[in-house]
Parts: structure tokens; C-alpha cells; sequence
């Protein structure tokens, strides 16, 4: 079995080589921009896209850096997958199938890389890259243990005849199924608030949830230090806290955004995480500071704010005008009027 392992194992390595394009360019073009080593590398290169894909690099290359946790959900579901893959694996090796070796090892590195932030194991690859890759190693896994199945049915259908599936052995199998499909196998209201709040609080996330469902599509916008920014895509607008400082004053006649929400999540004790390229002007404190400020400032020359969302580290504040404020702000900014 060891022979068809390593031939599985060298096709596998050679067809991400062969298939990634930004891998062959790195090979080409191994500095990219820059005549440093990988080591040290700075700017846009290869050193520094290594890093950036592959976190267990930065140890080796020396860079100390605040240790993130991205929190996965380990379901039921997810455990039967790990399960089918081991199962696969010892039939192929009982039959030295090099194909579904490569395909149930590939399946385990994937969950391994999977979870290894969340349990403190060496990350290979960011977790978040890797999920996309996983997916798709599951699916593949999936049809091969339903072909298998029906291999293995078609071999024994008289053994299967004489198998009585009583009704209560039945229902627990439906059971078990919606369990496995629903069901985390950790504290849902723990793993709820860790997979939304890997970088910032949960609360912020809460708010931005609760305004997709209640709020109208691209009638609001959300100011924060910025990482929800993913949440909104494809439903409102969002704008950076440090941006939205620079370019609003508080006490000006009107707010020139154009939507008929704005929300506001300021931060009453700040998160340590830290955009570095804001960190240069402004702490995260110090925006958080500047914009408490600015709602206070504007809480005194307006009569349209209010507290959406409030809890002990976060408050969600929102504006709401009518549809003759949008009208004028459009109007404004059409005029080249951003204040």
C-alpha cells in the first residue's frame, strides 16, 4: 500500500503546481518587485504572498505577530465527513487504489487545516482560503462513498432482503440525520458568538444581521472601523470610521449620505485588533474616541439620532431621514458637495 500512497501523493503535489497559476508565476518570477530574499522580503512579492497564504511561514521567517483565532464550526455533519474519509481510506488501501488514497488524505489535510486555528495547531494554509478548497474536496469525497454504496449494493441484495427495517429503527435514523444537518456539537450560543466575532465584537455583527432582515436593501449605511465590510456586501453600503470622520462634520446642516439609514457602531471599549494602515495617523482608540464624539456633536444640532443597538463594549447608533433629506443630499453631491 505505501507504493500507491506516495505515487497519489506525487500526482496530487505536481497537479496543484501545474494547476495554480500564481504558483508558476512565483516560480518565473521568484521576487516579484523585489531583490530582497524571501526571508525578508517586503512589498508586493512572492516572500510576502507565502506569508500571507501560508501562516505556519511566519514563525519560520521569524515575524512575532498577535495570534488571531478564526472559529469553525465542528458539526456533526463535518465529523461524518472526517469518518466516511477514513473509512475510504482503509479500502483503498486494502485494494492499493492510489486514486482514493490521494482522495481520503487529501480530505483529512483539508479538515486538519480546517480547524487548526480554532485548536492552536500550526496552519498550514489561512484557514479561510482553505475552506473554499475543502468544500470541494467534500463533494468529490461524497461521490465516491455514494459509488462505493452502490458497489457495495449491488453485491448483496439478497442479504439485503432479509434485513427488516422496523418503524422505530427508522425514525431514529431521520433523527439522527436532521441532528447531524442542524445540530452543532458545541454550545450553539458559545460557537455563535466565536464564528461572529473573530475580529471584532459579536455585537456589531448582531446589528448588521437584524438590519439585513428588517431594512430594506441599499437604503443604509454602516459605519465601523471595518471589518464588517463582508457582511454588507451585496446588501448596503459601508464606510471605514476613519474615512467617514475625515469627510462628514458633525454639526453641518445636513449629512450628505445619500441613504435613508446610517448606522453608526462606535466602541466603547475598543477591540485590540488593529488595521496597520490606519494605525500610522489613528489608534483604534482614537477613532473609536473621535467617533463617540462626532455622535455627540451631532446628537446636539439634530433631531433624527437615536440608539439602535446598545450593550456594555458596543452601542449602534442610526440616522434616519426622510425622503426630502435624500433628495437634497443626492442633489449636493451631485453639485460636488461631499460635507
Amino acid at each position: 500500500p505505501a507504493a500507491p500512497t506516495f505515487r497519489a501523493m506525487r500526482a496530487g503535489a505536481a497537479g496543484i503546481v501545474l494547476g495554480s497559476t500564481w504558483m508558476l508565476a512565483f516560480i518565473a518570477y521568484p521576487y516579484m518587485g523585489s531583490a530582497k530574499p524571501v526571508a525578508v522580503a517586503s512589498g508586493s512579492n512572492a516572500g510576502t504572498a507565502a506569508l500571507f497564504y501560508f501562516p505556519l511561514l511566519r514563525g519560520l521567517a521569524g515575524i512575532d505577530e498577535a495570534r488571531i483565532v478564526t472559529w469553525v464550526a465542528v458539526t456533526p455533519f463535518l465529523l461524518g465527513v472526517v469518518a466516511a474519509a477514513i473509512a475510504l481510506l482503509v479500502l483503498a488501501l486494502r485494494r492499493s487504489d492510489a486514486k482514493l488514497i490521494f482522495l481520503s488524505l487529501a480530505t483529512l489535510a483539508f479538515f486538519v487545516t480546517h480547524v487548526a486555528s480554532r485548536f492552536g495547531l500550526p496552519e498550514v494554509v489561512e484557514v479561510r482560503r482553505n475552506a473554499s478548497w475543502f468544500a470541494m474536496m467534500v463533494a468529490v469525497l461524497l461521490a465516491a462513498c455514494a459509488n462505493e454504496l452502490v458497489r457495495l449494493l449491488a453485491r448483496a441484495p439478497q442479504r439485503l432482503a432479509r434485513i427488516q427495517l422496523r418503524p422505530a429503527y427508522a425514525a431514529m435514523l431521520v433523527l439522527l440525520v436532521l441532528w447531524a444537518w442542524h445540530v452543532p456539537v458545541v454550545s450553539a450560543r458559545e460557537m455563535r458568538d466565536k464564528l461572529l466575532n473573530y475580529s471584532g465584537y459579536g455585537a456589531t455583527a448582531y446589528a448588521v444581521l437584524s438590519i439585513q432582515r428588517h431594512v430594506e436593501p441599499f437604503s443604509w449605511t454602516l459605519v465601523t472601523y471595518g471589518q464588517e465590510y463582508p457582511m454588507v456586501l451585496g446588501r448596503g453600503f459601508h464606510l471605514a470610521a476613519a474615512e467617514f470622520l475625515d469627510r462628514y462634520d458633525p454639526a453641518a446642516a445636513q449629512l450628505t449620505v445619500p441613504t435613508r439609514y446610517v448606522f453608526i457602531a462606535v466602541e466603547k471599549n475598543p477591540h485590540h485588533f488593529q488595521i496597520n494602515s490606519w494605525s500610522e495617523r489613528f489608534t483604534r482608540v482614537d477613532l473609536e474616541q473621535r467617533l463617540q464624539t462626532w455622535c455627540f456633536l451631532y446628537q446636539l444640532n439634530h433631531r433624527d439620532m437615536r440608539v439602535f443597538q446598545d450593550d456594555e463594549n458596543v452601542r449602534v447608533y442610526v440616522i434616519e431621514r426622510s425622503d426630502t433629506e435624500i433628495e437634497r443630499a443626492i442633489h449636493r453631491i451631485a453639485q460636488g458637495d461631499l460635507r
